[in-house]
């Protein structure tokens, strides 16, 4: 990656001039060289020679703060390109890619932690049935939970009992309660 200059190609061989590099992000022409490889960082994180040169971990995901010292942007600039509509795009059909791409071993992970036998504990057997669950795409936001509370609240005080069928004939009786 090499530090890019406002002028510099954006796509199909049209330079940008400087007054779009100041556009407000929903009205971004096109991602430059330099956005892309800013969005890469995001994604993928840094090569082994980049981290080693800016002291982080390599092939770790980066923050946009990261990620713009590395390619060079500025900060300001780079907080205001990762609101772009077109910079957020690609990010999403970057992390979709790098989804995918992941499914195998993620599939290979929840294997080994369905035949890991453990200490045999609770905990276990439920991350164990976790794994088996998602080894066979049983989707857990289907399941249904249902608590059931019956306790009652007992307070001092009168009880009235109402009868099943009011009669229109009986009179109401009212109770009188006399303070001391």
């Amino acid at each position: 990656m090499t530090k890019h200059k406002p002028t510099e190609i954006a796509e199909e061989g049209k330079p940008i001039a400087i007054s779009n590099m100041r556009r407000k992000p929903d009205n971004l022409p096109a991602l430059t060289e330099q956005h892309i490889d800013m969005a890469e960082l995001m994604v993928y994180g840094a090569t082994e020679e980049q981290a080693a040169k800016h002291n982080i971990k390599p092939y770790w995901p980066l923050n946009s703060d990261e990620a713009a010292k590395i390619t060079g942007m500025r900060l300001k600039n780079a907080r205001e390109i990762i609101k772009s509509p077109l910079f957020i795009a690609h990010i999403n059909e970057k992390l979709e890619d790098r989804r995918k791409s992941e499914k195998s071993r993620n599939l290979a992970t929840s294997i080994q932690i369905r035949d890991d036998e453990g200490d045999n504990s609770p905990a276990t057997k439920t991350v164990r049935l976790k794994a088996v669950q998602l080894i066979e795409g049983i989707d857990g936001r289907n399941a249904v939970n249902i608590q059931i509370n019956n306790n009652t609240l007992n307070k001092p005080g009168y009880t009235i009992v109402l009868p099943n069928q009011p009669n229109q004939n009986t009179p109401i009786k009212t109770i009188e309660h006399e303070r001391k």
